[in-house]
């Protein structure tokens, strides 16, 4: 038997947050690069006044910060995408933590304040309404 618990609730935020940046993505990428095209248009036509010139190019500067900030949040969004989320995973006897769980369940007691289970595998058993205060026992036993 495979038992596989997995929260969704971060993943499912992420999901929020991609899909709601790739649905502006385009007119906000669209925006500085607009800018800038124009701008340097600009700057071409006002090659003769310096100040216009200036002008111009302060304005370019923070166009480019902006598409650059852009880029930088569509990289993160893409590195966020390729995280696997069982990098960390370890393994566990869930024979041991079923039984934990039953044997719990028939004493209706509850959880000691230093268990030997990992974090996760608390959260689970409270989720659960259990408690896990067995160590896991070896492979070999």
């Amino acid at each position: 038997m495979l038992l596989l618990v997995e929260d969704l609730t971060e993943a499912r935020r992420i999901e929020a947050v991609r899909r709601d940046f790739v649905a502006n993505v385009s007119h906000e990428l669209k925006t500085p690069v607009g800018a800038l095209s124009l701008l340097s248009e600009a700057v071409m036509d006002a090659s003769d006044d310096p100040e216009a010139v200036e002008r111009f190019a302060g304005r370019m500067q923070i166009e480019a910060t902006r598409l650059t900030n852009l880029v930088q949040e569509l990289i993160d969004l893409s590195r966020v995408q390729n995280d696997d989320p069982l990098d960390d995973a370890e393994p566990v006897r869930v024979d041991e933590l079923v039984a934990e769980a039953i044997d719990r369940c028939r004493a209706g007691g509850r959880a000691p304040s230093r268990s030997p289970w990992p974090p996760e595998v608390r959260r689970i058993c409270t989720c659960a309404g259990t408690a896990a205060s067995s160590p896991p026992r070896s492979a070999t036993s």
